[in-house]
């Protein structure tokens, strides 16, 4: 049976660094600093992305939500996901 160990000083890690992208936060500095405000990022539904009227329905339902807001990233259709 292994026995699980403790850190000790040859398990050193660095970050070197770090990228984000989160509702109304593109980058790390941004979530920090929504982070510190306490704010939330849950907005309205963007026109862009659908039209929450045409899939609002308070008491929900096939096809339907019972809410306009959620926390949405800006410009989701660009990310590169043959990159990855």
């Amino acid at each position: 049976m292994s026995r699980l160990r403790g850190p000790s000083s040859d398990d050193s890690i660095a970050i070197v660094g770090i990228d984000c992208r989160f509702p109304q936060a593109p980058n790390i500095e941004a979530l920090w600093a929504l982070l510190m405000a306490g704010e939330d990022a849950i907005a309205e539904v963007p026109a862009r992305r659908w039209s929450a009227a045409d899939f609002h329905d308070p008491s929900g339902g096939p096809g339907k939500v019972n809410n306009r807001t959620g926390g949405f990233l800006t410009d989701a259709d660009a990310f590169d996901n043959e990159f990855f």
